[in-house]
């Protein structure tokens, strides 16, 4: 009798165990998919807000595991790229910081095929100063831009910020680049030259417009009055020359050499400039 009541325990115990069994198999079944769906769209959300158009995407290099990637040349400032499987072009995650940032600020933005910007948005900042409060339109000039970024102004006021949220997207354009995702766009001799100005006048702060003529295409004059910076055609030729405030003039060539000693005429015209502003 003990054994045939232990006999139907068991027999009990283990259809319970069956039945618990295959309920959960029959929920997995069919919650699996749908979780698994729920986890890529809060992946892939901001991939979406930036590449709406999009029909998927897989992820292409991860800074956690660069290793697993075939993507060289990548900036550490990049921390994700994801590739659009249908051809429409690639989302890129990255990040930047500066000395007043208690931890980095992130961003995703999205190239298209051609290799300009078509949308980006910022998801992480802590920086004390905030760009976006000073200038609203920053972040959405981006949009259209190839990796020139030529028509981009960092924000007076939160320049260092700014300016690392602009470094982050070069960063991650260059990476796009480096690995033949996207074509690199031709910088133009003025951008060039203008792009220049920080290294050979680290004084300067932000650059506001000032009066051009002559042979000066575009004139620029430092905030704080630390002097002024031109563009100057001659020939087929363009030039940056900075004059300081004790009026002395440095000119340089594209290539950023001093070419001051060969262009007289420049340094006349552009100090003659200078003073009369």
């Amino acid at each position: 009798m003990k054994i045939s009541y232990f006999i139907k325990t068991f027999a009990l115990l283990l259809a319970v165990v069956l039945v618990f069994g295959a309920a959960m198999f029959g929920l997995n079944f069919h919650t699996g998919p749908i979780i698994e769906a729920n986890n890529k769209g809060a992946e892939f959300a901001p991939l979406l807000a930036v590449m709406p158009d999009a029909e998927n995407f897989e992820m292409i290099y991860d800074a956690a595991n660069p290793g697993a990637s075939s993507m060289k040349d990548v900036s550490d400032a990049v921390l994700a790229v994801y590739k659009e499987t249908s051809g429409k072009g690639f989302v890129v995650r990255a990040q930047a910081s500066t000395q007043y940032s208690k931890e980095p600020m992130e961003l995703t933005m999205g190239v298209d095929a051609q290799g300009s910007i078509c949308g980006i948005q910022m998801d992480k900042y802590t920086d004390s100063i905030d760009f976006r409060d000073k200038d609203a339109n920053f972040i959405p000039s981006f949009v259209g831009q190839n990796s020139t970024l030529a028509d981009i102004v960092t924000v007076s006021g939160a320049t260092y910020s700014s300016t690392a949220f602009k470094d982050a997207v070069s960063a991650g354009l260059s990476a796009l680049i480096a690995n033949d995702m996207i074509t690199e766009a031709k910088k133009s001799d003025e951008q060039i030259l203008t792009e220049l100005i920080p290294t050979v006048a680290p004084g300067y702060t932000k650059l506001i417009d000032a009066t051009a003529s002559g042979n000066v295409t575009n004139a620029l004059k430092s905030e704080n009055d630390a002097g002024f910076a031109y563009i100057v055609a001659s020939g087929d030729a363009n030039f940056l020359a900075v004059v300081n405030a004790m009026g002395v003039c440095k000119v340089y060539d594209v290539e950023g050499k001093d070419v001051t000693d060969a262009q007289s005429a420049i340094v006349t015209e552009a100090k003659a400039l200078a003073a009369a502003n």
